[in-house]
């Protein structure tokens, strides 16, 4: 048993107070395997519709707090036994009515009047608002959420916009930022202002701050004066709104003093006139969770300091509610209906009807009971809980998706352990054809690979590349078969389990697969090396992750190759390492960028070297939800790359093949569109856009692409 505190990056951590306790017995309650009948299949397909519709779009305080995990585990013992329609119609009817009063589970043909919601005078509406999908993760708590809107709901998080400076000339200097600023209060979530800047190290530490609050409905000039470090690296300033109301900023100016700067220089000017009403002003970031909170960041012509257009921070509906008295119908399958309000009223003390105080769900798990991949309702529940949340979150088409529940379930159903059903639910998101995705168990780490790369060549599994520290095996030696099992025969059994939006990186992925497992792990690999064959044992000891992951044979990861022409690997230097190779690079004749990976340490930044004008990043589109029937409003945020000194005016190349991936696709994006070089190389992977995740009962992970990524489709700056 180990654990323990794990830090990455620059940060610091602490840890105190340890205390591990015994929650049960293992085992208590488990269910054991048993066959699905075609029955039981079409009532837990009808468990899934029912909990995607309640779960995401239900408002109430019941379906708010309720542990949806735990109620979908009990539910599916309930659910799957129901011997026809109608008293499929009773269970489902029984399960939903604590949680959604309001609820009413049809048989076809009957159509009894629609229960509306109850209101008060003083009652408020309010409905669920979806950004893309949260599901409370870390992760997905930086670039998604999902949160009940109006009502008397107050705002959560923060909002704003930042620019950020590259500081490299301005080591030394005293920065000062002067703006016009102006806010407004309203309702009963009071907000808080502020103006903003910091100054920050090559590690991502801040090294110096300041600001200054924003206050008061008439416009106020604003002075804010930073000595920078010698070791500064960029330099953030903006604005922030916490809490509700409004924020505006105009006329923003930033100048640098001192050092041979006789006078003030200035660094940036921006009165947004340039910008369009109602768009994102150009340059400025407004971040992710930003937007996930709610917060509305635009120009506005409303009240400008000076000229036609000011920066609007506000907290406000940027999508319209469901109408309470017009209920939602779901088709549930098996002549089922579910029918509910996708809005409700509530006043200060909560949804209408007011939650009752029994429980939400009659628990027939023993007291003590731990979810597990070794229970079959827990495997059930799994199921239809991810495919609940992708049916209606996953940005893009879904083909054959009821089918895909179907072979889960039963899958599922017959699964002896954790690790088959790992392969379930890889299975099962295999069909989202997508890079993104990852399926993990808290107990089955397998992140190590064998220390050695290899190709199907004419039919044969060859080794291409092996870590010269093993003895035995050498590239170009024939693998036939892995652990007992014909190599090829292997593969195939690998595809199926393999997430991929291309076949190139299908083939990839699989060849990483084989053989792999948790650090240490053993495996027997038959060789045949001319008219010889032999057996070796290898462990699996590269990591698929960080600096150290497998890439073959390569240069050293800044090379000059010959005189003038120098080799990048974009996919293992970091920020620091291209700044201090800046230099030389600018007496370069020709630039080769490697990007045949995944370049998870390097920014966007070495880009605004290769530019002479700004640049635009093709950004992410995230879809907005209230209602389950409806197109979403699509939300669009990219960034603006700013050119900086020294421009590298040599001929560039970047090289590319089926590892690269998500981040390598916006650089690469972005260097077709600008024209800044010659692409060479074999077809990327084809993924790209922001990930989201969620965690499952019994300590499964998966994660998937949770926000649209598209190529090009961007105006020029």
């Amino acid at each position: 048993l180990q654990f323990g505190l794990v830090v990455a990056g620059p940060a610091e951590g602490w840890i105190d107070a340890v205390e591990v306790q015994i929650l049960g017995e293992a085992g208590l309650g488990n269910e054991p395997v048993r066959a699905l009948t075609e029955r039981g299949t079409a009532n837990l397909a009808a468990l899934a519709r029912l909990i995607e519709v309640v779960r995401y779009f239900h408002p109430s305080d019941e379906s708010a707090r309720l542990d949806w995990p735990m109620w979908t585990t009990e539910a599916v013992g309930q659910v799957e036994g129901a011997g026809d329609a109608a008293e499929l119609a009773r269970v489902l009817s029984r399960l939903v009515a604590p949680i959604a009063p309001t609820a009413q589970v049809l048989l076809r043909g009957s159509s009894p009047p629609p229960i509306l919601p109850p209101r008060t005078p003083e009652s408020r509406r309010i409905a669920w608002r979806h950004y893309g999908l949260g599901t409370g993760t870390p992760r997905s708590s930086g670039n998604f959420a999902t949160r009940r809107v109006g009502g008397f709901v107050k705002p959560e998080g923060e909002g704003g916009a930042l620019w950020i400076l590259d500081a490299s000339a301005l080591h030394g200097k005293t920065l000062a930022l002067r703006a016009s600023t102006r806010a407004e209060w309203q309702g009963e979530a009071q907000g808080k202002g502020e103006l903003w800047v910091s100054a920050v190290g090559a590690d991502g530490r801040s090294l110096a701050h300041d600001r200054r609050p924003v206050e008061g409905a008439s416009w106020q000039d604003a002075e804010i004066t930073l000595p920078l470090p010698e070791n500064v690296a960029k330099v953030y300033f903006g604005v922030r709104l916490t809490g509700g109301g409004r924020l505006f900023l105009d006329r923003v100016q930033v100048t640098a003093s001192g050092g041979k700067d006789a006078a003030p220089r200035e660094v940036l000017a921006d009165g947004f006139e340039a910008d369009a009403p109602a768009r994102y002003p150009e340059g400025w970031f407004v971040s992710p969770d930003t937007r996930a909170a709610g917060y509305r960041v635009e120009v506005t012509g409303e009240r400008p300091r000076e000229g036609r257009h000011a920066l609007m921070v506000a907290w406000s509906l940027d999508v319209a509610l469901p109408d309470p008295k017009r209920p939602f119908l779901a088709d549930l399958g098996r002549g089922v209906s579910l029918r509910l309000p996708l809005a409700l009223f509530a006043d200060a003390k909560g949804t209408l009807p007011h939650a009752s105080q029994g429980p939400a769900f009659e628990r027939r798990k023993p007291e003590g009971f731990l979810p597990s991949g070794e229970d079959r309702a827990t495997r059930l529940a799994d199921v239809l809980l991810l495919w609940a949340a992708l049916d209606r979150f996953y940005p893009y088409p879904l083909e054959h998706w009821p089918l895909s529940l179907e072979r889960a379930l039963h899958k599922g159903a017959t699964d002896k352990d954790n690790h088959e059903f790992l392969d379930t639910l890889r299975s099962l998101t295999a069909d989202l054809q997508d890079n993104h995705v990852t399926v993990a168990h808290t107990g089955d780490p397998a992140d190590y690979r064998l220390p050695l790369l290899w190709r199907v060549i004419d039919g044969s599994l060859t080794v291409t590349w092996a870590d010269p520290a093993i003895s035995g095996i050498h590239p170009g030696d024939i693998v036939e078969a892995v652990d007992g099992t014909p190599a090829r025969e292997a593969l195939q059994k690998l595809k199926p389990l393999v997430s991929a939006a291309t076949s190139a990186y299908l083939r990839y992925r699989a060849l990483e697969l084989l053989g792999a497992g948790p650090k240490g792990t053993s495996h027997t690999l038959r060789i045949r090396r001319g008219g010889e064959t032999t057996t070796e044992t290898l462990q699996a000891s590269a990591p698929f992750l960080g600096p150290d992951r497998l890439r073959g044979a390569r240069p050293e990861k800044i090379a000059e190759l010959r005189p003038g022409l120098f080799y990048i690997d974009l996919d293992r230097i970091d920020d620091g390492d291209f700044e201090a190779a800046l230099p030389r690079l600018t007496e370069a004749k020709g630039i080769i960028f490697d990007l045949r990976g995944y370049p998870e340490r390097v920014s966007e930044s070495f880009l605004a070297h290769l530019i002479s004008s700004p640049a635009k990043t093709p950004g992410t589109w995230t879809a907005i939800r209230t209602r389950p029937d409806a197109a979403p409003t699509l939300d669009h945020l990219a960034w603006t790359v700013q050119p900086l000194s020294p421009h590298l005016s040599a001929r560039l190349v970047f090289l590319t093949d089926e590892r690269a991936y998500s981040r390598a696709e916006t650089y690469l994006d972005m260097a077709s569109f600008y024209h800044l070089g010659e692409i060479v190389g074999a077809t990327t992977g084809g993924t790209n856009g922001e990930i989201d995740d969620m965690d499952l009962p019994g300590g499964f992970h998966v994660s998937w692409t949770g926000k649209i990524g598209r190529a090009s489709c961007r105006e020029r700056v």
